[in-house]
């Protein structure tokens, strides 16, 4: 994992904790649902609060294959650099 990538799953636990009222410290195999108690409208409110934060846009298949936190991190941490790669023009 890079410097990025946990600094990102850093800030995604922060919003999750904020979101959910937990504390809960997340490793990428945990269970979004089972695990965490993540139901279909707390997703809703990460996506758009992680959408508003980072200045990406999460489309609805996209969250829909999320099953855990690293499902969640591996396609944030590509939206990201597709959104920063898309504004330089490359």
């Amino acid at each position: 994992m890079t410097t990025e990538e946990f600094n990102m799953q850093l800030e995604l636990e922060e919003v999750i904790n904020l979101k959910l009222g937990t504390n809960h410290s997340l490793a990428p195999s945990q269970h979004l649902r089972n695990d965490l108690g993540v139901d279909s409208l707390d997703l809703i409110n990460l996506v758009m609060h992680i959408e508003k934060e980072l200045d990406i846009v999460i489309q609805d298949f996209e969250m829909k294959r999320w099953q855990t936190v690293g499902d969640m991190l591996n396609a944030i941490y590509r939206l990201k650099h597709e959104a920063a790669h898309a504004s330089l023009g490359v």
